[in-house]
C-alpha cells in the first residue's frame, strides 16, 4: 500500500507524463514504452491496485485514464492519416511511371 504522499508523488508524475504526450505526441515517433499511452494506463491501474486511499485517488485516476483513451484514439486517427496519405503518394507514384 502506497502512503498518501506517495500515491500523489505517482500521480503527479504521470500526470505530467501524460500531459507531456498531449503536447509532444507526434514527435515521438520513435516506439518506447514511455510514449505509449498503454504504458501509463498499466500504472495507473497499478498505482490504484496499491492505493490506500483509493476514494481520494479514483476521480484523479479515472480522469487520468479517459485523457489516455483521447491520446490512442488520436494516435490511432494519426496512423490511419499517415498509411492513407503513404498509400496515395504511392498510387500517384504508380500512375506517373
Amino acid at each position: 500500500m502506497y502512503p498518501y504522499h506517495e500515491l500523489e508523488r505517482d500521480l503527479a508524475h504521470i500526470k505530467s507524463a501524460i500531459s507531456l504526450l498531449e503536447q509532444t505526441g507526434a514527435y515521438f515517433s520513435v516506439r518506447n514504452p514511455v510514449s505509449d499511452p498503454a504504458y501509463w494506463r498499466a500504472r495507473l491501474k497499478a498505482t490504484l491496485s496499491n492505493a490506500a486511499y483509493v476514494d481520494v485517488a479514483q476521480k484523479q485516476i479515472e480522469h487520468l485514464l479517459r485523457r489516455l483513451d483521447h491520446l490512442q484514439t488520436r494516435k490511432a486517427d494519426e496512423h490511419a492519416t499517415q498509411s492513407s496519405n503513404r498509400f496515395e503518394i504511392e498510387r500517384r507514384a504508380g500512375r506517373s511511371t
